[in-house]
């Protein structure tokens, strides 16, 4: 017990005398202090904003008793870095960014930031409707979701991948087309033939033929059928994806050699972006490109259509002449027509 009290009294001689570390925590005179974990402090930024977000971040405020030996980033989308400084790109979305610091004795601690990403929208043609809302053109401000979108120009005014409404259009493609009573309502099952296009747009009732480059044999225009060149294998106006020139080419229309035949047309229908190559005619027949009959520029419109002629017919043999004395002997058959070619 004596033992005891003197070193309780020399403990508390030493704490007034020289210094109260004397008897620190964790043992006696000499026993050194007991090590303390990391503080884990996270700075840097932004850590809210539009897509994408580029953040940086610190770990350079975090201490330690000692010192701190490793940083470890946790992006909290699947990404990671070490280092006590480092940077991320954040997509849309509310991420939580980890850090974990580990000191020179094993001691380790974490902190976190949340990170809040928006969606930036970009209307820099100023007609209310943003990429991220589905404006295609956003340098034009005629071009959007929701806009007018006439037929015939080839521009999709309107967004929905088609020049006029796609409700509106029957799709036709030369290669790997099909002729049902309803084809081509999609693109990815359209008409074979254009005639075949203009009786599946009058059994759904629309009113757009948007043709892909190929070739395609005569067709009748129909009252109110707007019939459209110009695509390419993808339906793409203009586009790259193989050939965009839809070549018509003439042949026998019930005795009449033609490759587009247009009767009585009295309801404002166009025809347009077309290569028109009639057919050579046989004996006795002529040739057409496109053969209007009944029909004024006030309701049938062609448009850059490029016509070729094509040869007509020899002509009949001629019957022999009747006159006093012997009859004369047959004409010769005629020679072919000579081709001419028409612009636009």
């Amino acid at each position: 017990m004596r033992v005891r009290s003197r070193a309780t009294l020399v403990c508390a001689v030493a704490a007034v005398s020289l210094a109260a570390g004397a008897c620190a925590t964790g043992g006696g005179v000499g026993v050194p202090p007991v090590n303390q974990p990391p503080n884990a402090v996270i700075t840097g930024g932004p850590f809210s904003g539009g897509s994408p977000l580029h953040v940086d971040f610190s770990a350079a405020s975090s201490t330690d008793d000692g010192s701190i030996v490793d940083w470890t980033w946790n992006f909290g989308d699947g990404d990671v870095d070490e280092g006590i400084a480092t940077q991320h790109d954040y997509d849309v979305g509310t991420w939580t960014a980890t850090l974990l610091v580990r000191d020179d004795k094993g001691l380790t601690d974490i902190a976190t930031v949340e990170i809040n990403v928006t969606l930036t929208e970009t209307d820099d043609d100023d007609d209310g409707v943003s990429v991220e809302d589905g404006d295609c053109n956003d340098s034009n401000n005629s071009i959007h979701p929701g806009a007018p979108d006439p037929f015939g120009d080839g521009i999709d005014q309107n967004c929905d991948l088609a020049d006029g409404l796609a409700g509106d259009a029957v799709f036709v493609k030369a290669t790997g087309g099909t002729s049902g009573p309803t084809c081509g309502a999609t693109t990815n099952a359209p008409c074979a033939t254009i005639a075949a296009g203009i009786a599946s747009a009058g059994n759904q009732t629309r009113h757009n033929l948007v043709v892909a480059g190929g070739s395609y044999n005569s067709f009748n225009v129909v009252n109110g059928v707007n019939v459209q060149g110009g695509y390419d294998q993808s339906f793409v106006y203009g586009g790259t994806t193989g050939s965009k020139v839809a070549e018509v080419t003439g042949g026998d229309n019930s005795g009449l050699w033609y490759a587009i035949g247009a009767n009585s047309v009295n309801e404002p229908t166009s025809i347009s972006n077309l290569k028109v190559t009639p057919a050579n005619a046989p004996i006795g027949k002529a040739t057409y490109g496109v053969l209007v009959n009944g029909s004024t520029d006030t309701d049938l419109k062609l448009t850059s259509l490029t016509i070729s002629g094509g040869k007509g017919g020899q002509g009949l043999t001629g019957v022999a002449g009747s006159v006093p004395g012997t009859a004369g002997s047959p004409g010769g058959r005629g020679e072919n027509s000579r081709a001419g070619t028409t612009g636009d």
